[in-house]
């Protein structure tokens, strides 16, 4: 058996831990939360963006006009960046 351990809704300083492995955390977070990067701490980012094309999420608007596409993408990779 591993060592792998799902966290049952276990927040670390506002993050959402979802599984820990070892040394590995993985996050389950929003990454518009300007809150969520206030230290440095993540070594690697996987992100599944809305791609603007029509898709019906139940929290994203994915029919932007392109400059309100512009400025959401550039918000959430500026919170990455950070």
């Amino acid at each position: 058996m591993s060592n792998l351990e799902l966290a049952d809704n276990t927040s670390t300083n506002n993050r959402n831990l979802f599984l820990r492995h070892k040394n590995i955390f993985l996050f389950n977070n929003d990454v518009l939360n300007p809150n969520l990067f206030e230290n440095p701490f993540i070594d690697l980012i996987v992100t599944s963006p809305p791609y603007n094309v029509g898709i019906d999420y139940n929290s994203n608007d994915d029919e932007l006009d392109y400059e309100q596409y512009l400025e959401f993408s550039e918000k959430w990779l500026s919170n990455c960046y950070e």
